[in-house]
């Protein structure tokens, strides 16, 4: 049993890795993983056992930072040099102490570097069919860097990790994830605020090509997450704001230079604050959706509709909220979800990409709305759902359960 132990090593729970790619050192992000070859979408990647874990019921609040870490500590109590070194190694702030306790690989890594490894390299873990939630550690898993744009996506299931290509990944590209989520959608913000969450959070400034050097169409769909539209009828551009120096007016402008429309920077400040106030309480009221009156969520974002119409962009992340909250309201009138679907899924899909989680469950909510009258059309939307699932979770011989 202690032999085993000892032969515990970064790859050994890997249940599966996909010989077509490899590991690689960058002096800047340090281990990674990229394609040897070219690798099609909805390939399997990686399925790793979980190293760490520690959950509680779903009943109650998930455990906190500090109880996870506290869990880890009681974990490495009497385990072996090779899996404290496995530790140590996900952190490499050890290595630049001197202190006998950060390199010792007899004594466990001290809490407070613990806690910096699970900050950086743990893994939310919500197994809601087991009625469980909490976090994790996944050893070989923990080499995927993060992307703001990735081209993986990872599942957890029956405590196995399971990664896969969200589309081709051509020879030498690095595969990536994102390390946001959550339900602001935090990949559905722009580039200063994407950078101060991971900054926050993850202790890194993001590199990856959506942020440091977005393509022309790439930029677009960034500006609108947070675009706000000029007042000339029929333009449809995004404002810019500019200013000479720092005693002078901030100054906003139409972005498109046949345009000459202006916006009042003291209005503008004022109209934010209260489209942020509204989407703060749509946040609060869904929170709160079981125990408060359901027409006061609703109010909230019928005001939202109101307030943006002409102002925002129609794909500003403060809308698409709004738009996924309005479209689970009065089923029984289909064309007023409907509306509201497809705008949610169209943002997503400009914004985020396709396929992704959010896309598969408006179309299995499109399919329902209309399939009581016409089940032709539901099951063409069926089959966008299904294609979509097999690329991210892959169906494995399984038929396709759009009800699960």
């Amino acid at each position: 049993m202690a032999a085993a132990v000892e032969e515990e090593n970064f790859f050994s729970r890997l249940i599966f890795r996909d010989q077509r790619i490899t590991v690689f050192q960058d002096p800047t992000k340090g281990r990674g993983y990229a394609a040897a070859e070219a690798l099609e979408a909805g390939s399997t990647l990686i399925k790793e056992r979980v190293f760490h874990k520690f959950t509680k019921s779903t009943l109650v609040p998930a455990p906190s930072h500090d109880e996870f870490v506290d869990s880890l500590c009681r974990r490495l109590e009497g385990e072996p040099p090779s899996v404290k070194s496995l530790v140590r190694e996900l952190f490499p702030i050890f290595s630049y102490s001197g202190d006998q306790e950060a390199t010792d690989p007899n004594i466990a890594p001290p809490r407070d570097s613990l806690s910096r490894v699970y900050q950086c390299n743990g893994f939310a873990f919500d197994a809601m069919g087991e009625g469980q939630h909490g976090g994790a550690i996944f050893l070989a898993s923990s080499y995927l860097n993060h992307s703001c744009d990735p081209n993986c996506f990872f599942f957890i299931e029956n405590d196995v990790l399971h990664v896969r290509s969200m589309r081709q990944i051509q020879t030498g590209e690095e595969l990536s994830i994102t390390y946001l989520g959550g339900p602001d959608m935090d990949l559905y913000r722009c580039t200063y605020e994407r950078r101060r969450i991971l900054d926050h959070h993850y202790l890194f400034t993001c590199l990856c090509h959506r942020c440091a050097q977005p393509s022309a169409a790439r930029g677009a769909c960034d500006a609108a997450i947070d675009g706000i539209l000029c007042p000339v009828n029929g333009c449809g551009s995004i404002m810019r704001w500019s200013q000479a120096d720092e005693d002078s007016a901030i100054v906003w402008q139409c972005a498109k230079p046949s345009c000459d429309g202006k916006r009042d920077h003291d209005e503008l400040l004022e109209r934010m604050v209260a489209l942020e106030q509204l989407y703060s309480q749509q946040l609060i009221d869904a929170e709160k959706y079981q125990e408060v009156d359901q027409s006061q969520l609703l109010g909230a974002c019928q005001e939202m509709l109101a307030a943006a119409h002409g102002f925002l962009h129609p794909h500003h992340r403060f809308l698409v909220l709004t738009h996924a909250h309005l479209a689970q309201f009065e089923p029984k009138d289909r064309e007023f979800s409907r509306e509201h679907v497809l705008k949610h899924m169209e943002a997503v899909k400009h914004i985020l990409g396709d396929p992704h989680p959010a896309v598969i469950d408006d179309y299995i909510f499109l399919a329902m709305l209309d399939g009581e009258f016409d089940g032709k059309k539901e099951q063409c939307l069926l089959n966008e759902a299904r294609k979509r699932y097999e690329i991210l979770f892959g169906l494995h011989g399984r038929p396709f359960d759009h009800h699960a």
